[in-house]
């Protein structure tokens, strides 16, 4: 059994009010700033018959309804300078963006927040003392000293001189990793 299709394609039901074209330019327009819900109080419209028509024009011009703006070449500027000392909230916030926004930015210009060394917010050993603790350990014309002697000197236990010889990483180590990535 074949149904026959109700309605014409292309014409609003009768208990529907058409789109009119005025009304199109003004959902494009407040669209670019406002939430969906906020276009739809403001037209006057239901919301799932606004969003339903944001699908549609989407589909007819997939460029015409953008909610975000462009990141400019200063934003993008500013972005490459602070990754590596402030947070993607804190970027977020000066340029006056979502943290996601700045995120997938970040993704596409290929740049890390990765924070190692005295700009890691969790840091507790300076960069120059892993330094020190480095080179006492690694002494070669004077005695090594130990861990545990290492430890002692620092007030930390044998375990974090062990971590903090091995693993910490420094400012100079997040440079060298960013030469290697690229």
């Amino acid at each position: 059994m074949h149904l026959k299709r109700r309605g014409t394609p292309g014409k609003a039901p009768k208990h529907v009010r058409a789109w009119t074209p005025e009304e199109d330019q003004m959902l494009i327009l407040l669209y670019a700033e406002f939430s969906a819900a906020e276009v739809a109080r403001q037209i006057g419209r239901p919301l799932g018959g606004v969003e339903r028509r944001i699908t549609t024009l989407r589909k007819s011009n997939p460029g015409l309804l953008a909610k975000q703006r462009p990141f400019t070449l200063e934003e993008e500027h500013f972005i490459r300078q602070n990754c590596k000392t402030m947070t993607v909230k804190q970027v977020a916030e000066s340029l006056h963006r979502k943290r996601g926004d700045v995120i997938q930015k970040a993704l596409r210009m290929k740049i890390s927040f990765f924070k190692c060394g005295d700009a890691h917010h969790s840091t507790r050993i300076s960069d120059a003392d892993v330094q020190l603790i480095r080179e006492l350990r690694d002494d070669e014309h004077g005695a090594r000293l130990t861990f545990a002697e290492i430890a002692e000197k620092f007030d930390i236990t044998e375990h974090a001189a062990w971590r903090i010889y091995n693993y910490r990483l420094t400012a100079a180590d997040c440079v060298s990793r960013e030469l290697v990535s690229k």
